[in-house]
This record gives structure tokens, sequence and C-alpha cells, in this order.
């Protein structure tokens, strides 16, 4: 019971809300006078600012960095959210995703604490295709690449017109792509025919790649008279030159089978977006490309 003087104060006698917290001297309550459990959630204002959490757990000098621990409903089991050590000097912020992911992915950040949901282990991520099933000058994938990806695989069947050269250009990322022509591709194919002749396609500062010569549509088949894939190194970097590599097949103009293996360089450090595929002369007859970022593991 409260006292005034040596009197007791009746607390019906004080009106509602006539205590104000500037009548309470600093320091009047002490955490010895709070009963356990007796500040409930509806008196904790939980609010964040741009500069201040709404929660903070504090680390011990010399004892423990600071954590959470999140109970079970008996509370006698618990697991915690812990801080790095102080030596760490870490100071960083994760952002949830906003749904709860699929079935066996995992937890991936972009590297700025965004995190994301993604499959487990290495693999292949469809980025781009292209399908043409009509004559057409060219075919392009733009911004396929980009820097999710250090890593690109493409996988293509196409038929050019009878006795055309099968071209690949490279495209340049941002939002309006366009076809790189400059003389800075160098490549070197190597290969045979079903007949053990040696084959080669090459070409030194060219404005373009030529992954198939003089290519014909094999009859018994339709589709296609090339078929490979083709792996592409950092082609989304700006500060160096990009290589390719691949192996592919073809039908040639005499019903020749060549099949060949080979590489080549961009030689510009233009950060690249995609590719674009066209015949040396008349349309492409029929295409289908698809471009797959390789997922590290």
């Amino acid at each position: 019971m409260p006292y005034i003087g040596n009197k007791t104060a009746d607390t019906t006698l004080v009106e509602d809300n006539s205590i104000t917290s500037a009548k309470i001297v600093d320091s009047a309550v002490i955490t010895a006078k709070v009963n356990n459990d007796a500040v409930t959630v509806d008196k904790l204002n939980l609010i964040s600012t741009s500069s201040v959490p709404s929660l903070e757990a504090k680390g011990t000098s010399g004892v423990t960095e600071g954590y959470i621990q999140l109970n079970c409903a008996e509370n006698s089991h618990g697991i915690k959210l812990k801080s790095p050590p102080h030596s760490a000097g870490a100071s960083y912020t994760l952002t949830f995703p906003n749904n709860d992911g699929n079935a066996n992915q995992f937890l991936q950040t972009n590297g700025s604490g965004v995190l994301s949901f993604a499959d487990a282990g290495g693999g292949l991520a469809l980025v781009g295709s292209a399908s043409q099933s009509s004559n057409t000058a060219a075919v392009q994938i733009d911004n396929c690449f980009s820097a999710t990806y250090d890593s690109y695989l493409l996988i293509f069947d196409a038929t050019p017109a009878d006795n055309a050269d099968f071209i690949m250009h490279f495209r340049s990322a941002g939002g309006s792509p366009a076809t790189q022509t400059s003389s800075v591709y160098k490549y070197a194919f190597d290969g045979t025919n079903i007949s053990g002749s040696s084959q080669t396609a090459y070409g030194n500062s060219q404005s373009n790649v030529q992954l198939g010569h003089s290519l014909y549509k094999n009859t018994q088949i339709d589709y296609p008279a090339i078929s490979g894939f083709i792996y592409f190194n950092s082609p989304f970097s700006s500060t160096h030159n990009k290589m390719f590599y691949g192996n592919f097949v073809t039908w040639n103009s005499n019903g020749d089978l060549r099949a060949y293996a080979g590489g080549g360089l961009f030689a510009s450090q233009t950060s690249l977006g995609g590719v674009r595929f066209s015949a040396s002369s008349n349309d492409i007859n029929n295409l289908s490309a698809k471009m797959y970022g390789l997922v590290d593991s």
C-alpha cells in the first residue's frame, strides 16, 4: 500500500492517468521490482526504423557473442541464432525470400545479403531459348548472359538454306542489344568426315563465327543440318576477352557427314548479352536453341 508521509494513500483516490512518466524518478523502477514474465508482448514496442532495429541481442565482452534463442513449447529445448565473433568484423543484413521455396531447395545469397531459394547441387538453369520452324533471316537469344552465372551452355539444332554456311554472332548486353560485327572473332574447329578425311573450319579477325560450311538438309531425317553444343566462359564480363568451345555435327551439300571440335575467342572486353544465328545466304529454315547457365555446385 502506498504511503504519503506516515499516512496510507488510498489508490482509489488517485485518478486514472494522473501519474505520468515525468513523475517517476529516474531509475526508480529497477529490474528486481519487475516480476518474471510481467512484461507482456502487448507492452513491447518492437518497431524498427531505417537505422535502429526493433530488437538487439548484445554480446558480453570476453564471454559470448549476442544470440537469440527460440525454445520449444515446454521451454526445455531451443535453437540459437548467433552473431559471428568480434574478430570477423562482420556487419551485414540478411533479407529473407518472399516465399518458403520448394522441397529440397536451399537458401543462397546474391552477395548482398538478399536470400533466395535454389535447387541443391550443380546443374543447368534455362536462361533463354529460341525456336523457328519457318524461313527467317536470323534468330537471336537476347539478354541470356548476366552476372548470375559465370559459364553458359548452348545446345542447338538448325538447318539453314541449302549450300549456306551457319553463322553465329554475339549480341551486346543491355536494353538495346546490337549484333557484334567487328573483326574480333577468332576460331578454329578441327574434324573429320565419314571417310576419314580431315576437315577444318577456322578464321582470324573475322566478323562472325562460321560453325558449318555448305550445309544441306538431310532428306532422310529432314532436320537438322547441324547439331551441337557450345560452352561460353564469362561472356557477360566487361574486363576480359571471351572464350568459347564446342562440338557439332553437320550434313554437307555433297551428303557428307562431318564432326567438329574446337573453339574460339571474341577479342573484346564488350559485355555480351546473347547470340544471333543466321545463314550466309538466304534464310534459316529451322532452328531450336536453348541457353543454360551453369549452376555452381
